[in-house]
């Protein structure tokens, strides 16, 4: 199957030499932005986000150019979402340079202060991603907080609700810790903070858009030494996916997020 992908951002030089580089194996159709326009005068990310609503796309990428808090309002308004009956997400792959398996950053993006059930749906779907994305099955979940320690007695109570939720719905294997970056990350740390686990997770559960964003940008401004990163796959829409550059990509980033599209759009086609 080939994927038709469009980038909002093709004359970006890191974005064009991304689009040159891209492996003949993916099979990837890449749509010129120019036979997608409804006028000279329309905006090249509402008709972009038109035609992956459309059908006519099957992957969008944005963001080298273009704030999130500007981006997302088009996609509201586009789709016609609303938080009851399109939950939106995203997650960043993260991908560890030493033989660590890579994991996923999942950020409730456009939902401030998201409920418990919202959380669990979100560690549902990010699981389905992780499968269709490595082509492993073993998603684990971890919720995210500012302190490590069992969730039935930890005092934040949206994590421990978080946890709660997805032990009572059974559809994804979560630790019983909710823990800090650092004991998620690291199994001696967290066995250090008493966190009586030998299983490192490989789905990282943010309960607030603030935690996820400053765990990224620390990532991204000292953790490059020792992961990759690749922007994020937004996740929540029935028409396709979306790619989200952070504005300080570079060639290589951008490269690594269009394969992770890629292989995310026809891994999930299969599941």
């Amino acid at each position: 199957m080939q994927i038709r992908l469009l980038a909002c951002e093709p004359n970006d030089p890191r974005v064009k030499a991304a689009l040159q580089r891209l492996p003949s194996d993916l099979n990837v159709s890449v749509v010129e932005y120019g036979s997608l326009l409804r006028s000279m005068n329309a905006d090249p990310y509402v008709s972009a986000l038109e035609a992956l609503r459309d059908g006519k796309i099957d992957i969008l990428v944005a963001g080298a150019n273009i704030a999130l808090s500007e981006f997302l309002p088009w996609v509201f308004s586009t789709f016609s979402t609303s938080r009851n009956e399109t939950l939106l997400y995203s997650a960043a792959s993260i991908e560890p340079k030493s033989e660590r398996s890579p994991f996923l950053l999942v950020d409730p993006c456009v939902v401030p202060v998201p409920q418990a059930k919202e959380l669990a749906t979100m560690a549902e779907g990010a699981s389905q991603l992780y499968k269709a994305l490595y082509a492993k099955s073993d998603p684990y979940v971890a919720v995210l907080s500012h302190a490590t320690g069992l969730y039935r007695v930890h005092q934040d109570k949206l994590a421990s609700d978080a946890v709660h939720e997805m032990k009572r719905r059974s559809r994804v294997e979560v630790s019983d810790a909710i823990l800090q970056l650092d004991a998620a990350v690291c199994i001696k740390a967290a066995q250090r903070k008493a966190a009586h686990t030998s299983r490192r997770p490989n789905i990282m559960l943010c309960t607030d858009v603030g935690v996820a964003n400053a765990i990224y940008k620390t990532l991204e401004m000292f953790g490059t030494a020792s992961v990759q990163l690749s922007g994020a796959i937004m996740m929540g829409l029935n028409n396709g996916l979306i790619g989200l550059l952070p504005r300080t990509c570079e060639t290589h980033q951008v490269s690594r997020l269009l394969s992770h599209l890629v292989r995310a759009k026809r891994g999930l086609l299969r599941l």
